[in-house]
């Protein structure tokens, strides 16, 4: 579901489609240099001795005009080649959006999942350690630990606590990471444009 609304919701995703259509217009109409052209044309004068006649006032005249282009020095063929590639690669940029957009989703996604499960297992951990730090020191007041062994049980503490920190940090940025990939970033930190 996650890639899929990173690829409904993704704007580099939309310019490359719009890009892609816009091409396959432009071919379209490249295309029509080789149609026959029909054009109607009316013209009309008025005026003394029109075209040297004497006393001629008026002149109409209405036509009909067929042109076809049969051979244009091959420009309009190369024309249509190159707008040819430049829908292939504004094809494949569209793709490769689409795929990037997809992974990116994906691996934050997954990156929060992985991270929810790291924490609950680091809870546990900080939570053994700390029991034993406290076992030690009841250990220790009574002589049988040494204040070494004490200090390293702190140390173990401290270091569980900070490892919980930092899989909390990086839980949050897999969030924003996720919110981002998807574009709801904005309405996930309640934001709106004015």
């Amino acid at each position: 579901e996650v890639q899929t609304q990173a690829t409904l919701r993704n704007a580099g995703i939309s310019a490359a489609v719009e890009n892609l259509r816009a091409l396959r217009s432009q071919s379209e109409g490249q295309r029509s240099a080789f149609q026959p052209r029909i054009e109607a044309r009316a013209r009309g004068s008025e005026g003394h001795n029109l075209n040297g006649l004497q006393d001629q006032r008026r002149e109409a005249a209405a036509e009909v005009v067929l042109s076809w282009n049969l051979f244009n020095g091959g420009s309009d063929q190369a024309r249509v080649r190159q707008f040819a590639d430049l829908v292939t690669q504004a094809a494949d940029l569209r793709d490769r959006t689409c795929r990037d957009a997809r992974q990116t989703a994906s691996i934050a996604f997954n990156d929060t999942l992985k991270l929810v499960e790291q924490l609950r297992y680091l809870e546990r951990y900080v939570v053994a350690i700390e029991r034993a730090r406290d076992a030690y020191r009841q250990q220790f007041e009574i002589g049988q630990r040494s204040l070494l062994d004490l200090l390293n049980a702190e140390n173990e503490v401290y270091t569980a606590r900070r490892a919980y920190a930092n899989a909390e940090h990086e839980l949050r940025i897999a969030y924003v990471r996720t919110h981002a990939a998807t574009n709801t970033l904005t309405a996930a930190l309640g934001l709106s444009r004015i």
